[in-house]
């Protein structure tokens, strides 16, 4: 199986080193688009973000495709499970780059600065489709463990809230409450109604059902839950097929609208995606952390996020809900498995939380045992 790490390196390495020289494009190299004569590929050359023009991704696609039939040994089985034409599949995706137009800026309009921006942000919207359709041709192979990670990783847009499917309907399962209440003070818009629990029933006046199938298709999962799952989760917060407004109305099954404004998480720990930036600024969605605020801690020298303080459910934080805590931690030194209880209405509940499937041993203290 190709690991994500491998095809991240395999993925975006030529397009982002500009190395498109000596792309064999599946035997489609005479079909190649060059750059026009007299056109700059790049509006800022390069300085601002890297444009992936069709020379770029046919050849991406077809390192990708290239990669995946020599070394993920899952592909026979996946025409046998699933009904996989790895060969229709091979086709379909280098039409689509074929198809997909480039976004060009004459040499001679370089110094327009209407143009430039106009092109930037073309460019910028082309970058995030192409990923898009890549997400999309990956999801094809039905595999939760297999993915492919950009080389600066595109930042989640998402509004405060968390969706889940609980006994057939999506509720309101977990809510950034810190997070929420400066929206609200930014807004003027008093989302105190919105608890956990509140049922949704349509985003955008679209029914909520079928906005999760719109959004399933992008999910790699091998199980029709797993896939659920995870487009449920994907209605408020993801790094794919991004709105192009800076918010979304949500309808719950009392009747109430709201209008909950969309940010983007620009991480202080990660390198800024400057082309998902540019996108972002066209629709005017702002970055939380200079919303929210960053500290600086003197102590480590290092700017740090503000913690944020949640309502429901959330895997990463349940620890925080959890009394009499104990965790495993994995060989790499991070944890593997919690323990913990937490007590509602009276009756005390259990909790294992297993955070990993690879280390060998787990360590409790000075204690080791195999996992």
């Amino acid at each position: 199986m190709i690991k994500a790490s491998f095809l991240a390196t395999v993925l975006f390495t030529a397009a982002l080193a500009g190395n498109t020289a000596n792309a064999k494009l599946l035997n489609v190299s005479k079909l190649t688009p060059k750059v026009q004569s007299g056109a700059v590929k790049d509006v800022y050359a390069g300085i601002k973000f890297h444009y992936m023009d069709k020379e770029d991704r046919l050849t991406i696609v077809n390192d990708f495709l290239k990669s995946v039939e020599l070394e993920y040994v899952l592909l026979p089985l996946k025409a046998d499970r699933i009904g996989l034409n790895f060969k229709a599949l091979k086709e379909a995706a280098i039409e689509a780059e074929m198809a997909a137009p480039d976004y060009n800026l004459a040499a001679s309009d370089r110094k327009d600065s209407a143009a430039r921006e106009k092109i930037s942000f073309l460019q910028a919207s082309s970058n995030m489709e192409f990923l898009d359709r890549m997400q999309l041709l990956v999801a094809k192979f039905k595999d939760t463990h297999f993915s492919i990670r950009e080389k600066i990783a595109r930042p989640f847009s998402y509004n405060g809230y968390r969706f889940f499917r609980i006994q057939g309907k999506i509720v309101v399962g977990s809510m950034d409450k810190k997070f929420i209440g400066m929206v609200s003070a930014l807004s003027g818009t008093d989302f105190s109604a919105i608890q956990v629990g509140s049922q949704v029933v349509a985003i955008d006046g679209v029914d909520v059902e079928q906005k999760i199938n719109e959004l399933k298709p992008y999910i790699a999962g091998s199980s029709d839950e797993f896939i659920d799952m995870e487009a449920v989760r994907s209605l408020t917060i993801r790094n794919f097929k991004y709105e192009k407004k800076n918010f979304t109305r949500v309808t719950f099954a009392d009747g109430s609208v709201f209008k909950l404004p969309i940010f983007v998480n620009n991480s202080m720990q990660s390198t800024p995606r400057l082309d998902a930036i540019t996108y972002f600024n066209k629709y005017e969605v702002p970055s939380d952390a200079s919303a929210i605020g960053i500290s600086f801690d003197k102590t480590t020298g290092k700017w740090v996020e503000s913690g944020i303080a949640f309502a429901g459910y959330s895997a990463s934080q349940l620890k925080t809900n959890l009394k009499g805590v104990t965790e495993m931690m994995a060989d790499n030194g991070t944890p593997a498995m919690r323990t913990g209880y937490f007590i509602n209405k009276g009756k005390s509940y259990a909790v294992l939380q297993l955070l990993t499937f690879s280390t060998v041993n787990v360590k409790v203290g000075e204690q080791a045992v195999h996992f």
